[in-house]
């Protein structure tokens, strides 16, 4: 049986804390609990304009790398800036977080970031094999985890079981990240089928452009739960806020997050030093820190 997913119409212009329905870059707003979800002594975490690739840059006086984020990373991303800028100080950084797929598809533009952090493999490798990525530069940086998110305003058992809290008459809305182009709305799907409940909660699924705007949903009150990052609802924000309970990893394909350099980069080299240390130890333990598993050292 094929399984229709109809997308909340009515929120996609809500602006969110963690990323916004249209598939380009999303800007900063307001977190989960109010507040700005950069801290304020990272400031030298910029969010990209939206711009188009026949834009001229402005002069560069310094090493810059734009980076195109995957949404999960939201979180972490201050803290990886700032480690990196005190082992590279003279290099910039500037961020935009969204979905990967809706990325990958404003690479065929050369939207104008020079390093992809994906929330797949295989979309960094697919711009390599195009010919959009410089080759042999994509790399592993981390694994993500699914959580069921249940929002405060929703009563649920403690306790229960994942397929039978979505089963419970009391949700009747559950927000995922679109599976047509997010890797986590991916991966929820096939918890979904995994559990044998994919048609049955299908009529009550809403999508969200992103990962991070799917816990938004629940926070707002747009969802009753959610199928969400491991990080993302680390959030110290959102205490008292709603709950998680972990899905197991058996349930959906690994999400293993990747990476890759843009062809059009405009310095290769500092695009390298920040892949560097994303999988070096400094890298690694952030991400750790924020719920991320990680992948086996490189040689």
């Amino acid at each position: 049986m094929s399984i229709e997913i109809r997308p909340l119409v009515w929120l996609g212009c809500l602006v969110l804390a963690c990323g916004c329905g249209h598939p380009g870059p999303t800007p900063s707003g307001t977190g989960p609990a109010g507040a700005d979800p950069t801290p304020a002594n990272s400031s030298a975490v910029k969010v990209l304009p939206e711009v188009s690739a026949a834009d001229s840059p402005d002069p560069v006086t310094r090493p810059r790398v734009r980076i195109a984020a995957a949404s999960d990373l939201r979180l972490v991303f201050p803290e990886l800036q700032r480690g990196f800028q005190t082992e590279h100080p003279q290099i910039d950084l500037e961020v935009a977080f969204g979905s990967s797929g809706s990325f990958f598809a404003q690479f065929t533009q050369q939207a104008p970031f020079d390093l992809f952090l994906s929330a797949d493999l295989d979309l960094p490798q697919r711009l390599v094999d195009q010919g959009d990525a410089l080759p042999d530069s994509q790399f592993e940086y981390a694994r993500g985890n699914l959580v069921l998110w249940i929002g405060s305003g929703t009563e649920l058992p403690e306790g229960g079981e994942g397929v039978d809290l979505l089963q419970d008459p009391r949700v009747t809305r559950i927000a995922i990240a679109n599976p047509d182009h997010a890797p986590y709305g991916k991966a929820a799907l096939a918890v979904l089928k995994s559990w044998n409940i994919a048609d049955e909660v299908a009529p009550r699924l809403v999508l969200a452009d992103n990962v991070a705007q799917a816990l938004q949903f629940v926070d707002t009150g747009a969802a009753s739960v959610g199928l969400v990052s491991a990080s993302l609802a680390r959030d110290p924000r959102l205490a008292g806020r709603g709950r998680g309970l972990p899905i197991p990893s058996d349930l959906h394909p690994p999400l293993r997050q990747g990476g890759v350099i843009l062809k059009w980069a405009r310095d290769p080299e500092a695009a390298r030093a920040l892949r560097e240390f994303l999988v070096g130890p400094s890298g690694r333990d952030l991400l750790k820190e924020h719920g991320f598993q990680l992948p086996e050292p490189g040689p």
